[in-house]
């Protein structure tokens, strides 16, 4: 079981890591970056989470380390967590000022699923591992 729930969790921080990835690429694609802290910061903790996932499930994956991967796996659905609440409140506000945009409403709502279940497998697997009592 806790094998199961450490591929979704790896398979999670694959998937939202390649679309912070393909975010930033067109991001470069439409104007230069200002190299510098902010331009750090932001991106650093937006790959924060997808690799706090990635390196967690796979320590739990290969038996290497299972309590510090359970440790990076709660750590890293936190930081996703707080993620899309921050885009969630970005689709809010804007959906107040231009009017419903149903098509990003249905992305925030599935984004806030797969990370709700993620955060409930990276509970299961804290508790598992003993990490989470």
């Amino acid at each position: 079981m806790t094998r199961a729930l450490a591929l979704f969790e790896v398979l999670v921080g694959l998937a939202y890591g390649f679309a912070v990835f393909v975010f930033l690429t067109s991001m470069f694609g439409i104007s230069t970056p200002i190299w510098g802290i902010q331009f750090l910061l932001y991106w650093g903790s937006m790959f924060a989470g997808p690799l706090l996932l990635l390196v967690g499930g796979l320590l739990i994956l290969i038996s290497v380390a299972p309590k510090l991967g359970s440790i990076l796996v709660i750590f890293g659905g936190a930081a996703l967590t707080c993620w899309v609440l921050y885009f969630l409140y970005g689709i809010a506000d804007e959906t107040v000022r231009q009017g419903t945009d149903k098509g990003m409403i249905m992305i925030g709502a599935v984004t806030f699923l797969v990370v709700l279940a993620a955060d409930v497998a990276a509970y299961k697997i804290g508790k598992a591992a003993g990490v989470l009592r």
